[in-house]
């Protein structure tokens, strides 16, 4: 879980234009209004909650209870069934570590904005929210951060330490961000999928966060 971090100095950036990095630290008090975890029941291994009640053999002993039609017999604790007379059976908690990745676009087509605030500052903030979430659950975050001309991705970790890297990372690529780079296109929407391809990413969640500009269905 993310403890309390105490935000560095702003540096007094316009923040409809750009983000930065003490904005992005601030955010973690944030990520406790909302939720990444699916709302679900964990009736079968296809379930995908985080953390899963089995009635079989798991990791963590959750309780001993009697036995119920259509439990696995292989769990009965045969010391207390012969101590009590009644069948009783040991369930466990299968914890499902969780690898997030959160894809953030801050490539020039991004600097843009109908209302106020810049689309990529609006990116960059909930790139930030996401990661705090994922910490809080217990679960690894990394990044893949798409800017005007290179790639950046980390290993999904759970520490603290490596988040905060990671959004120094976003932050300057977010204020590298000018008019002077609007028809940039070196890092295509194709290049940043192939880039996650290649990083064989397995149960993983991927949130990806873009105006989807150049996006073509064969991408998804």
């Amino acid at each position: 879980m993310a403890k309390p971090t105490l935000a560095p100095q702003s540096q007094g950036l316009d923040p409809r234009l750009y983000c930065d990095y003490s904005r992005l630290v601030r955010l973690q008090a944030q990520a406790e209004s909302f939720s990444l975890l699916p709302h679900l029941k964990a009736g079968s291994v296809l379930s995908g909650r985080h953390s899963s009640l089995f009635r079989g053999r798991g990791l963590n002993f959750e309780e001993l209870r009697h036995y119920q039609l259509g439990d696995d017999i292989r769990n009965l604790d045969w010391k207390v069934t012969m101590r009590t007379g009644k069948p009783h059976v040991r369930s466990y908690t299968e914890e499902k570590d969780r690898n997030v990745i959160v894809c953030v676009d801050q490539r020039s087509a991004m600097f843009f904005a109908s209302t106020e605030v810049m689309k990529s500052v609006v990116a960059a903030e909930v790139a930030a929210m996401c990661g705090w979430r994922v910490l809080k659950d217990g679960d690894r975050v990394g990044f893949v951060i798409a800017s005007d001309s290179a790639l950046y991705h980390s290993k999904a970790q759970r520490s603290q330490n490596d988040l905060l890297a990671q959004l120094k990372r976003l932050s300057q690529a977010n204020q590298r961000l000018n008019v002077d780079s609007l028809d940039s296109d070196k890092v295509t929407f194709s290049k940043w999928v192939e880039l996650i391809k290649r990083m064989k990413l397995k149960q993983s969640t991927l949130i990806f966060i873009s105006d989807w500009r150049d996006c073509e269905e064969h991408h998804l």
